[in-house]
């Protein structure tokens, strides 16, 4: 990612609301039961969800499944709530780690206070999709939805090139961009 790129998420996140028409998206999309996590989620993740979403629209996607996950893949942060130094923290840890190198900090969501403050959102940005995949889970969301979240922020998947996995490189480029 560029600079370019970060200035525009970070203009975006302090701007993000979402509309009454990204909310009829919204609806149209995802089941009730899923609509009440969506609503639990920051009004700017909300709105980074609806551009990931609007996005694979526009380059023609319609699978519900796909699009469904798109609204739905950072909603293991509601466990967590990153406030906006925090998300600024994580971009200057992963171009000081070069990139996207992982941390391996595998924490469950009820243990994260006890780690030091700098470490926190680092472990969220690490952990969400997993805890997301719990979370859709209890709410007994499709299957194929749970792996989408799952997996969003995995490397490149290796083996057979499926249809699910196809979807999942689509659902991770337009988080990518967006």
């Amino acid at each position: 990612m560029n600079g370019k790129h970060r200035i525009e998420q970070f203009w975006n996140a302090l701007i993000a609301k979402p509309n009454n028409s990204d909310l009829a998206l919204v609806s149209r999309i995802l089941p009730a039961e899923l609509m009440v996590l969506f609503y639990q989620m920051t009004r700017d993740e909300q709105a980074h969800s609806i551009r990931v979403c609007r996005r694979l629209i526009a380059e023609g996607e319609s699978e519900s499944d796909l699009l469904a996950a798109a609204l739905l893949h950072d909603i293991g942060k509601i466990n967590y709530p990153l406030r906006l130094w925090e998300r600024v923290w994580i971009v200057l840890w992963s171009m000081i780690k070069n990139d996207r190198n992982r941390t391996n900090w595998q924490v469950p969501w009820k243990e994260i206070n006890q780690h030091p403050w700098w470490k926190r959102a680092l472990i969220v940005a690490e952990n969400h999709a997993e805890w997301g995949s719990q979370i859709l889970q209890d709410y007994h969301a499709n299957p194929r939805i749970i792996w989408l979240v799952r997996y969003h922020q995995e490397g490149k998947e290796n083996g057979n090139w499926n249809k699910d996995r196809i979807l999942l490189e689509k659902l991770k480029r337009a988080d990518d961009l967006c």
